[in-house]
């Protein structure tokens, strides 16, 4: 059964409840950091500089690259005005030099100007499906 988020997950990774766990690293650097849990690879395509000695899948020989990725959606039928002080509302939290700090302590970045829009998105979203849609498919289990 899936654990209903990242919190209870790692309290029962720290407390030996559970033995392992796949996560992404904007939840787990600062336990990997400290020793607290121990990493065996991380997915991206380049090891990450917060924690450099923790190889990438590529390097331990498995040909997978998997990154994260957010995105913010507004209720259908939002008038389009609203959705444009948003989107400039977002942009602008995203280029705030904290921002940017933080999201580089948890071995991210927050996502462009560019990447920041309903049609970014929209795209990011599509992109998604035709790479995971096929591969699921093929394995033939589904998430209830």
């Amino acid at each position: 059964m899936p654990y209903p988020g990242t919190g209870p997950a790692m309290t029962d990774i720290l407390g030996d409840q559970v033995d392992f766990m796949c996560d992404q690293t904007t939840t787990t650097v600062p336990q990997i950091q400290s020793n607290s849990v121990k990493a065996y690879l991380v997915t991206s395509a380049r090891p990450l500089a917060q924690i450099p000695n923790v190889k990438t899948a590529k390097e331990q020989g498995m040909n997978f690259e998997l990154g994260i990725w957010h995105g913010v959606w507004a209720a259908a039928g939002t008038p389009p005005a609203v959705v444009e002080r948003l989107t400039r509302a977002l942009q602008f939290a995203l280029a705030q030099s904290s921002v940017a700090e933080r999201f580089a302590a948890l071995a991210t970045a927050p996502s462009t100007k560019e990447e920041a829009t309903p049609a970014a998105l929209d795209a990011k979203v599509k992109a998604e499906i035709a790479r995971w849609k096929p591969l699921i498919q093929a394995a033939g289990v589904y998430a209830d």
